[in-house]
């Protein structure tokens, strides 16, 4: 069965991989493995198709933890009206296609039948992104252009060097 993992902050929900899993108790556990430290805390609710992992954000809070070193003991009221919600959500989609290409350079997909992990199919992107999140950005930037060479024309030409110089240096890294 295939299964789509996303993540939510509560104001965006983005899809962070695929897995082609026997259950949802298989899901779970591949999620847990690719995408959680092993501190973060959570709750689970949800049923054999849909499944949320509730992560409780309030323990990394930076505005409960000012108010503990501040030394006030029940800092529950500095929070009071705190809507961060973090989540990741585990969803049965048996139509879903067994790839799922991240801008990161990374085809986070992966089929615990067969032993499949998610894997690099551009290796340049993962080590830029690896290098920094601008480097990364940039070299997204400059692979767009060069397979879509239409898009020169649009493009400020110093930027357009700018982004060819910063690819010339990722490579010889």
């Amino acid at each position: 069965m295939m299964y789509r993992i996303f993540f939510s902050d509560g104001n965006d929900r983005d899809e962070l991989g695929r897995v082609n899993a026997p259950d949802m108790d298989k899901a779970i556990e591949y999620a847990l493995a690719q995408y959680f430290k092993p501190e973060i805390e959570y709750t689970e609710n949800g049923d054999d198709e849909n499944a949320y992992l509730m992560i409780d954000s309030c323990k990394h809070c930076d505005v409960k933890e000012i108010a503990r070193i501040n030394g006030l003991e029940d800092s529950s009221e500095v929070c009071e009206n705190c809507e961060t919600s973090e989540y990741i959500e585990i969803t049965l989609d048996n139509d879903a296609t067994p790839e799922f290409k991240t801008i990161y350079g990374v085809n986070e997909y992966a089929d615990l039948s067969s032993d499949v992990k998610p894997e690099a199919y551009n290796p340049t992107l993962v080590k830029a992104w690896n290098m920094g999140p601008q480097i990364g950005a940039t070299e997204l930037m400059h692979q767009t252009i060069n397979n879509m060479p239409v898009m020169v024309e649009s493009i400020d030409f110093e930027y357009l060097q700018r982004i060819n110089k910063n690819h010339e240096e990722l490579i010889r890294k």
